[in-house]
Parts: structure tokens; C-alpha cells; sequence
């Protein structure tokens, strides 16, 4: 998977785009990522297995300096205040976990 498609599905799943049906959700995703209607769904064992590529090539730093400017600029982001989903954390945290634990 090229870097660029494992990073843009990484900030899908934070963002988690929520649809009614596992299908539904499939498809937003497929459609996110610029893939085929017809490709094959990839699982979670891609990410485990190529997480590592996004950190060796800074593929994420590049993309966040990039965005990050971006939105301050269109006042997206705040300095002023800060919050987090926590569910999005423990789901993290415990693929972490589970990662660590292989």
C-alpha cells in the first residue's frame, strides 16, 4: 500500500466517518481513498504491517506540515482550547496494546 493511501486512511478511521450500514461505510471509505468500487477492502493487519513505512519516509510529518499552516490560516485550529475524543484514544491505546503484545 503506498504511503500516501495508508496515511489518508489513518486520518479516516480518526475521524471515523460514520454511515448506517458496514457497507455504506466500505464504500465512503473506498471512495476517501481514490480506490475502486470493485477493489478489494484491505484489513487491519495492512496498517500494522506498513505503519512503520509512514515513519521511516515522513510521510506523515510532511503531510502535517503541510495541513497544519493550512488550518491555522482558515482558523480551523485554536490555541485557546484543546479536546479529544476519548473513545478515539482508548481505541488507539488499545491497538497499541494489542500491537506491542504480537
Amino acid at each position: 500500500m503506498a504511503p500516501e493511501t495508508l496515511l489518508k486512511a489513518t486520518v479516516l478511521m480518526a475521524y471515523s466517518i460514520r454511515a448506517r450500514s458496514a457497507n455504506a461505510s466500505t464504500t465512503l471509505f473506498k471512495w476517501f481513498l481514490d480506490m475502486p468500487i470493485d477493489a478489494k477492502a484491505f484489513d487491519a493487519t495492512t496498517f500494522t504491517k506498513n505503519r512503520s513505512r509512514l515513519l521511516e519516509h515522513e510521510v506523515a510529518d510532511r503531510f502535517f506540515a503541510e495541513v497544519v499552516p493550512q488550518a491555522k490560516l482558515r482558523r480551523y485550529v485554536s490555541s485557546e482550547h484543546f479536546s479529544v475524543d476519548g473513545t478515539l484514544l482508548e481505541a488507539w491505546a488499545s491497538q497499541q496494546v494489542g500491537a506491542a503484545a504480537r
